[in-house]
């Protein structure tokens, strides 16, 4: 490339920064100057455009990755067989799906349990035996209809509708084999009718 073809297209650059600077300041968008949204770099326009155009070159880039064998994630490495990305890529993916399902289930549980995580039935506090009741039944129906961790995420969508409680497994479980009434809750009913 000529020197002087350089410095022009970094001076055009450097003019580019400059104005895309100041159209910031300014609360406008950074591409075209109309309004954007408060927080948003560029107006709605712009960002649908340049949305588009970044899932455009990722799928072109995975296709050109993938015919090739090598892993669509990083490009440095062979995918794995029988997959697209290399180990070091689906180890990362694995342990990020991980974090956000942990994330997720934090959130469920902090909510239905109003901020203090702990069975509704039992007290049990530790997180990793903490389940999703439904408290009117009807749990297998919608785990069935959004499978996965999609409840979750229809529930944080839905802004937590009424209706679930958290319980530990074993109360969970109990629940369920007993008839809709935890062993504990037997327990206790129980007892109170004897001591009256």
């Amino acid at each position: 490339m000529c020197m002087n073809n350089m410095k022009t297209n970094n001076h055009a650059l450097d003019r580019r920064t400059i104005v895309r600077n100041k159209r910031l300041e300014n609360h406008v968008c950074c591409d075209c100057g109309e309004e954007r949204a408060v927080g948003q770099w560029r107006c709605s326009t712009c960002s649908g455009k340049n949305n588009k155009n970044k899932r455009a070159a990722y799928q072109k880039r995975k296709t050109e990755r993938k015919s090739k064998g090598i892993c669509v994630q990083c490009g440095d490495c062979l995918a794995a067989p029988n997959n697209l990305f290399c180990c070091n890529c689906r180890a990362r993916q694995s342990e990020y799906s991980k974090k956000q399902r942990r994330k997720i289930l934090h959130m469920i549980w902090e909510h239905y349990s109003h901020g203090d995580i702990k069975c509704a039935c039992c007290e049990e506090r530790e997180e990793m035996f903490m389940t999703l009741d439904h408290v009117d039944g009807g749990g297998r129906a919608d785990f069935q209809k959004y499978p996965g961790y999609g409840f979750y995420l229809k529930l944080i969508r839905d802004n937590y509708p009424d209706g679930y409680r958290i319980l530990c497994m074993n109360c969970n479980f109990g629940r369920h084999r007993n008839g809709g009434m935890c062993p504990h809750e037997v327990t206790r009913s129980s007892t109170s009718s004897l001591s009256s």
